[in-house]
């Protein structure tokens, strides 16, 4: 660290926000962006001479490319002075990112990093536990006091609610939305267990890796986060077969990924937006089906057992009966069914994207136009509900590109993809264990997109942003060992 005045004030100072960046994306997700950029200005204010500052030049062109682009689509589709303030800090994040990304130099001892960012996951742990096992409803009243209420009075004294107050004025509120609060706090855990599993092997912190592990997959369970849970098994699975089995050809990857983004309008958006309530109805009529059929098969089922989820009823009809295949083979149909009822309605969501996308295929409607879209169209679902076309954004991180930046924004982000996969095989030659781990990163991270977050929120940019700096210290400490 020559290049640092205070090294080790740097070093701490640096260190306390990384260390909070998981307790905050559990508690308050989004602030999350926040971390990163002090991260990004203590390492600006740190460095003693400018003079000998060097940025890889192609992040510097991709970043400037894309700063083109999403100010051409504005002022030519999406000119909003609200718009333009999230363009800024945006720009703001990315920067940061590329600082703390390109200036961070790793200590020879990186032990004290590592297990703070093994602290600071457990402490995430222990928070969703405790809050939700003793029904605190400590997230949902700091997002109560924080994360909408009184930003447009954020420069102002502000209407503070006690917490006592709060639990005393809403405990219905506590039972019912506690858990689903955390969704994002898991989606973050799940991401950066990884890279800290990564780097805890790295030290031979082996049973500690193990942990992380384990204390992730059990919270991915306890609150079912389908998004993240799925991502984050596929990507062990993933993990394991580049390990034990073959690793993929750096081309065939990438010629894959260009076929998925080059096409995933037309097949992701294969029905019809405008017949909702027919899929939705077809759903139900399946499910009664299936009903009908267990009690036909098996009359004590249901018996007695009013209060108790299906998955309950499974199991003790599973132990009673002396067939246990059948019940396996309802309960799972059941729950394809449960997900795929889910689903229907992010895939109208997609096809009315796909036919936005057509109008604009080359420079999309301009960045955050999803929602603004959206609004402009409804549908309806079987119960005559009034929806929006696109609720929040397309709920896929590529249609969603696709959508606000057209063929432009899909070579960007396609070029960004490659220089991260170029990377991951240059380590592949140094180290087979640690690409493998930073390819399953990838391919979790991208499934999640697939489903979930909008691909602009800064707290889901931040998360993945902290991601990759994990690997970048890997990275160089690998470097440093050849």
């Amino acid at each position: 660290m020559d290049n640092f005045k205070n090294k080790k004030i740097y070093q701490i100072s640096f260190n306390i926000f990384l260390f909070l960046v998981l307790p905050i994306a559990v508690l308050a997700p989004m602030g999350t962006w926040i971390p990163l950029i002090v991260m990004a200005l203590i390492t600006f204010s740190s460095i003693k001479s400018f003079e000998n500052l060097k940025f890889d030049k192609k992040y510097i062109i991709l970043l400037l490319t894309f700063i083109l682009a999403t100010l051409l689509g504005y002022f030519l589709f999406n000119f909003e002075i609200k718009n333009i303030i999230r363009l800024i800090s945006l720009y703001f994040i990315l920067f940061s990112f590329l600082l703390v990304l390109s200036l961070y130099e790793v200590k020879n001892n990186f032990k004290s990093t590592t297990i703070q960012l093994v602290i600071s996951l457990m402490i995430s742990f222990f928070i969703i536990i405790l809050d939700y096992s003793f029904q605190l409803g400590l997230k949902l009243w700091l997002s109560d006091n924080l994360d909408f209420k009184n930003f447009n009075h954020f420069y102002s004294f502000k209407k503070w609610i006690s917490f006592t107050e709060f639990q005393k004025n809403h405990q219905l509120i506590i039972e019912n939305y506690l858990s689903n609060t955390y969704d994002r706090g898991i989606a973050a855990i799940s991401v950066l267990a990884l890279p800290i599993s990564a780097l805890c092997i790295f030290l031979n912190f082996k049973k500690t890796a193990f942990l992380v592990l384990f204390f992730t997959t059990i919270v991915l369970f306890t609150f079912f986060n389908i998004a993240a849970l799925m991502s984050f098994l596929l990507a062990f699975l993933l993990f394991s077969c580049l390990i034990f089995i073959r690793f993929f050809k750096k081309k065939t990857l990438l010629i894959v990924m260009l076929i998925y983004i080059s096409i995933s309008p037309i097949f992701l958006g294969n029905l019809n937006y405008k017949n909702l309530p027919d899929y939705q109805n077809e759903i139900e009529t399946r499910f009664d089906l299936l009903q009908n059929k267990i009690l036909n098969d098996y009359p004590f089922f249901y018996n007695n057992n009013i209060n108790y989820s299906f998955y309950q009823m499974a199991v003790n009809a599973f132990n009673k009966s002396d067939k246990k295949t059948p019940i396996f083979l309802h309960s799972l149909n059941y729950y394809l069914l449960k997900l795929e009822s889910k689903i229907i309605h992010r895939r109208v969501i997609w096809s009315f994207s796909k036919q936005k996308i057509l109008e604009r295929p080359l420079f999309g409607h301009g960045i955050f136009s999803s929602r603004d879209i959206g609004d402009q169209y409804k549908i309806l679902d079987n119960v005559n509900q009034i929806l929006p076309a696109i609720p929040l954004h397309p709920h896929n991180n590529i249609l969603q590109i696709w959508l606000e930046l057209g063929v432009v924004g899909i070579i960007l982000f396609y070029i960004f993809l490659c220089i991260f996969i170029n990377k991951i095989y240059q380590i592949k030659k140094i180290n087979r264990q640690y690409a493998a781990f930073s390819l399953a990163s990838l391919f979790q991270i991208f499934l999640i997109g697939q489903f979930s977050y909008g691909f602009w929120q800064t707290w889901w940019i931040s998360i993945i942003f902290i991601n990759i700096f994990i690997y970048n210290i890997l990275y160089k400490k690998l470097l440093q060992a050849r």
